[in-house]
């Protein structure tokens, strides 16, 4: 599925609201965003998705020094909604690195819930609140490996979704002893909804705990007005790739990185 650059463009619009750098600075066109206590690329990056060719060279260097003054590589999330059309070339030559393509993927709320709706009818429960608790970011922190740097990036999650502008929920799945199997959120805005943060305990993996999350997400999703769902994911993860493949997701377009300052390893 090709999608055109306008909705590219508003795809992109929404995972930037989804989730929010705690500074910006706009800088003819280009936002730079930053969070330098948060573990994700996006929102440490620019998203340059308007302005010209116009001083450029002037520009890069507005978004280098608003990196460095951070102590933060200096990251440009790159794709088909680039502009200007040059920069990737530009920052090529200056040495910039690319780093971890990811695929955006979309798919009709409907038609994943019918893709899922044998997951809805076992023996998993799925429970869905508006903001997370204490007791969700445990279990986000459980079923992403609770492991430092992911402990980290779960009460990422939970900060991001106190103060997002857009609608959001979480979901927890358990199993039929009421044992945490998976967490995810959603956000919704303008009729769609993008999906986040999707983790499964490592013993309960391969027993359809993703796709019962799905199926609750995109309920919700329904429930919170969106008809069409996004999600990003690293085009690497051939496992992820073929379990949203089932539940009906077509890749739309992808993006990368090109990233300055790079710490070795």
């Amino acid at each position: 599925m090709e999608l055109p650059r306008s909705t590219c463009l508003l795809v992109e619009e929404l995972a930037a609201n989804a989730v929010p750098a705690t500074t910006v600075q706009l800088v003819d066109g280009w936002l730079l965003r930053a969070w330098p206590e948060a573990p994700f690329r996006r929102c440490n990056s620019v998203l340059a998705i308007r302005g010209d060719a116009r001083d450029l060279d002037a520009r890069i260097r507005v978004a280098e020094d608003f990196y460095r003054r951070r102590a933060l590589p200096v990251r440009f999330q790159l794709g088909p909604v680039t502009r200007p059309p040059g920069l990737e070339r530009q920052l090529a030559a200056l040495g910039y690195e690319v780093e971890a393509p990811v695929l955006v993927q979309v798919a009709g709320v409907a038609d994943l819930l019918r893709a899922t709706a044998d997951a809805a009818s076992g023996s998993l429960r799925a429970d869905v609140e508006e903001r997370p608790d204490a007791a969700w970011l445990e279990a986000a922190a459980a079923g992403h490996g609770d492991e430092r740097g992911t402990r980290r990036r779960v009460l990422s999650y939970g900060e991001l979704l106190v103060r997002i502008g857009p609608r959001g929920a979480v979901a927890v799945v358990r199993d039929a002893d009421g044992a945490v199997a998976g967490t995810g959120f959603v956000v919704a805005e303008r009729g769609w909804a993008g999906v986040f943060g999707m983790g499964t305990r490592p013993l309960m993996r391969r027993r359809r705990v993703a796709t019962r999350l799905l199926h609750a997400l995109a309920e919700q999703a329904s429930r919170l007005g969106a008809k069409r769902l996004y999600l990003q994911v690293e085009a690497d993860n051939v496992p992820a790739l073929a379990l949203y493949a089932h539940a009906g997701f077509d890749a739309a377009y992808g993006y990368h990185y090109r990233s300055l300052g790079l710490r070795p390893g």
